[in-house]
């Protein structure tokens, strides 16, 4: 029963997430003409879409986190990261309208859809971001983040943190190093 549950939890929570982008880009390609053999296999094609572009943007973000890493000089920034994960985008619609057989998108279509998901993309970790900016550490501690980040990986940064400040929580510690290494 508590499985059932689980899977129809993960299940809703999917369907929040992907029903209104998969509406959008529905309509965006039935009402510019573009050709589709049936409505199953146009939400099939919005539906994988999304899974695959969830796992490409999460590949490229994790590529570049790990490039980042091991060459602490390497700086990538937002517009650098924007523009390989629109890349991937657009790869991922063209490959799926390449091997799915029962749909035609042009390729003005395919640029139109892939900036509309990087639009809301950028839109999301904007708002993310806005949400960790209140993660209301003493400056001082942020001070000490912001210097051990230079010298350290984050996860010896966390330790130092922790190690130097235990009455702040580690949750809140590891969110903050975490928010401040996407920053720098």
């Amino acid at each position: 029963m508590k499985n059932l549950l689980a899977i129809i939890s993960v299940f809703m929570i999917l369907l929040a997430i992907f029903a209104p982008a998969g509406i959008m880009y529905a309509f965006l390609i039935h009402f510019t003409g573009q050709d589709y053999a049936s409505i199953p296999y146009l939400l099939l094609f919005l539906i994988l879409f999304c899974v695959i572009d969830i796992g490409v943007g999460t590949w490229i973000d994790s590529l570049l986190n790990a490039v980042k890493d091991r060459y602490k000089a390497f700086y990538t920034n937002t517009f650098l990261r924007t523009l390989l994960e629109w890349g991937g985008t657009l790869i991922v619609l063209s490959m799926l309208d390449f091997f799915m057989d029962g749909i035609e998108i042009s390729l003005l279509m395919k640029v139109v859809i892939t900036i509309i998901h990087g639009v809301t993309g950028l839109f999301l970790e904007n708002i993310e971001m806005d949400e960790e900016e209140g993660r209301g550490l003493p400056p001082e501690v942020e001070a000490d983040i912001q210097r051990l980040l230079q010298e350290e990986s984050w996860t010896d940064c966390v330790k130092r943190i922790q190690a130097k400040y235990p009455e702040i929580p580690k949750s809140e510690i590891i969110r903050a190093v975490r928010s401040i290494h996407r920053q720098k």
